[in-house]
Formats: structure tokens, sequence, C-alpha cells
């Protein structure tokens, strides 16, 4: 591995957070139930990487690659019978755990191992 495929690498796994968390109050969920109808709309309507509704708390948050479309969220939401209050966004960045710690433990020692170790 190169010097610079090393920080390809690095550079990569920096960029790729480009993640979204946008937050739709959604008025009229009652139950559980409620909450699974607005999250299997948002699945039917995009391609989400998480999606949860709380009733009690009156909102749907959403994990996506990127922003979504609110006009579409709101048309996709209303259709199911519940009436959207609000929609908010913000940059999400993935929690890190200790597998993305050992991952990047990983990258460094083969960085290493690769140019100690030259032939």
């Amino acid at each position: 591995m190169t010097d610079n495929t090393f920080n390809s690498i690095v550079i990569t796994e920096m960029e790729d957070n480009n993640m979204s968390k946008t937050t739709v109050k959604v008025d009229g969920m009652m139950c559980g139930m409620c909450e699974s109808h607005v999250n299997d709309a948002v699945r039917r309507a995009f391609q989400v990487d998480k999606v949860t509704s709380s009733h009690s708390k009156g909102e749907t948050v959403i994990i996506s690659d990127g922003p979504v479309d609110e006009a579409k969220l709101k048309t996709a939401i209303s259709a199911t019978g519940y009436e959207v209050k609000g929609i908010t966004s913000e940059p999400y960045e993935k929690k890190k755990g200790l597998f993305s710690f050992l991952h990047k433990i990983s990258l460094h020692l083969l960085y290493q191992v690769k140019f100690c170790y030259k032939d």
C-alpha cells in the first residue's frame, strides 16, 4: 500500500459522512400502529438508513445518506392521514463505536507494517 493509497482511504472515510437527520413534527399519531404507518410511508417514498416515529413526542426522525425532498416527504406522510406540522434537517454523524475505532487502528497498523518491512 502506498502513502497515497493510505491517505486516500482515510480521506474517503472522512468524506463519506454526508448523512442527514430529518425530524418531522407529525400530528395525529395515537399509538404504535400509527407510528408503523408513518414509518412504512417514509420507507416506500425514500431510501433511508433508519426511520423511527414516536406518537408520544409527535415526531418522526429519518436518517438518510443525504437530505430528503421535504415536499415529497410531506406528501408521503399526509397520504397516510397524518398532518405534517414542521420539518427540520441537520447533518448527522454516525456514532463512533468500538468497531470504528478498531477499523482505524487496523488501517494504521497495516500502513506501518507495509512501510516498516519493505523488500
